[in-house]
């Protein structure tokens, strides 16, 4: 029988001898099909690995009507090539009858013209052509259908939250297997965190998308990194798990080994589980991490619980300031943290709401309270957010004292650089002082334990500060702490 690359090899071998053979093998697999097509396009064989065939198996399911359920969710890691099997799997069903109905889907005009241009191209191909036979209609570049085929055929390209106005999935004078609405990335990875675009995408889902599909057996084919507990994928397996298949593919297997090591090593895998666990559960592991309390669990922090006698690596101080002080706005806190034994902890906070003038004396007294240091190891800068406020109490304490200022700017966004320093505080590397009772720690832990990743928490002044203190403190220098654990 033939199977896997040696068959296209073969299959090519014979295409002169007999083409009508050639084409019943082509059709009769979409695994057969991707490998020739691919290497007749392309000029060098396509590589499969074992999840690659899972997915095919799974897409051809669907075609010879296979599947126990009507749709199909194919949650794989960003960069494994899904969007070309989805192209290819098109373009074979054409091959298969010219008068198939897709609606293939995407979150932005740019991306979801490459791809209706790229599975286009592929039934351009001169080699499609003379397998296959078709000439195309002369329709818009998104949208494009095959000349001699039932109306109404074809592929129809569209955006998420766009026009959907002639777009049909499906077709109706075909029994069986006639098409199918292909949604491929749903939500920009970027907006995932949002709930707005989350439910943005959703909602057309739901209302528009899914009543495009022309008969009862046009399945829909969702295929996407997991970004968020409550995206597409997440929200379809909630409200409707029995019409839905969902076939997940990690990074990571349970003995941490690798679903492709060429492409994605175990090294890199391991790094990014360390430094950016949200990312990684997610869009690589399949299994994303529930928003709000889970971000930063108030179980990670550990306590000290006397100073004295202590030399401190490491003495600073961080303030982060508010721009108003009225009742909604946020606080301005100042801390003061030192190293020790390869841990960040924070020994003194003050939060308060002040206006310019008491916000001067206080950041003075702050750092007059703990000039002398610890063990002769003084606090050596106090950085400051140079924003807002932060920037006329940086000029004021340069010009009028002899405290050692450090201005901060920030250029990346408060969920990113929550996401950088989680790994220290889950390592147990952020310790309090006392206990989680302990005055100042019931503010720190609530507002740790409320701060939710789609920005819908009240107030991060603190974890402001608390950033501060692990960037300046344990990610300083050419190698950071964690590098030694």
């Amino acid at each position: 029988m033939i199977n896997d690359i040696e068959a296209a090899q073969i299959v090519l071998s014979k295409i002169k001898e007999d083409t009508q053979a050639y084409q019943l093998a082509l059709k009769s697999s979409f695994l057969l099909y991707l490998q020739t097509m691919f290497l007749l396009i392309n000029e060098r064989k396509i590589t499969l690995k074992p999840f690659h065939r899972e997915v095919i198996a799974k897409l051809e399911d669907i075609v010879f009507q296979r599947n126990k359920k009507r749709n199909l969710i194919l949650n794989i890691p960003v960069g494994a090539g899904k969007s070309l099997l989805a192209e290819y799997f098109i373009s074979w069903c054409f091959a298969r009858d010219i008068n198939h109905a897709f609606i293939y889907v995407s979150h932005g005009d740019r991306l979801i013209m490459k791809l209706s241009n790229e599975t286009k191209d592929i039934c351009a191909h001169s080699a499609w052509r003379i397998l296959f036979g078709g000439s195309f209609n002369s329709d818009s570049k998104a949208n494009w259908s095959f000349s001699g085929a039932k109306n109404r055929t074809g592929l129809m390209a569209g955006t998420t939250g766009g026009a959907i106005t002639g777009l049909d999935a499906g077709n109706p004078i075909i029994d069986g297997f006639s098409g199918a609405l292909i949604i491929d990335d749903p939500i920009d990875a970027g907006k995932a965190r949002y709930e707005n675009s989350r439910q943005e995408a959703i909602d057309f889902y739901a209302q528009k998308l899914k009543t495009r599909r022309r008969t009862p057996q046009t399945p829909t084919i969702l295929i996407m990194q997991r970004l968020h507990k409550e995206d597409l994928a997440g929200y379809v397996m909630d409200v409707d798990e029995e019409e839905w298949e969902q076939v997940k593919i990690p990074a990571l297997n349970e003995k941490d080994e690798s679903f492709w090591e060429e492409r994605y090593p175990i090294k890199d895998m391991l790094a990014l589980r360390r430094t950016n666990p949200f990312i990684f559960s997610g869009q690589y592991q399949q299994e994303p991490i529930q928003t709000g309390g889970s971000v930063i669990q108030i179980k990670w922090f550990e306590y000290f619980q006397d100073y004295t006698g202590i030399k401190p690596d490491k003495f600073f101080f961080t303030g982060d300031t508010a721009q108003k002080v009225k009742e909604h706005n946020d606080y301005s806190v100042m801390c003061a943290w030192f190293v020790y034994q390869n841990s960040l902890h924070l020994l003194d906070m003050v939060r308060g709401k002040w206006e310019s003038p008491k916000l001067r004396k206080t950041a003075i007294a702050f750092w007059n309270k703990w000039r002398v240091g610890l063990q002769g190891k003084k606090p050596n800068l106090f950085y400051i957010e140079d924003k807002a406020s932060g920037t006329g109490l940086i000029q004021d304490l340069k010009r009028d004292t002899c405290i050692p200022i450090k201005a901060v700017q920030r250029d990346k966004d408060k969920l990113t650089r929550v996401e950088d320093v989680l790994p220290y505080i889950e390592c147990g590397r952020v310790k309090l002082f006392k206990n989680a009772e302990w005055s100042y720690n019931v503010d720190i832990l609530a507002e740790c334990e409320e701060f939710r990743r789609d920005n819908s928490h009240k107030h991060d002044d603190i974890i402001d500060n608390l950033c501060d203190g692990i960037d300046q403190g344990l990610c300083i220098g050419k190698s950071s702490i964690l590098d030694n654990l």
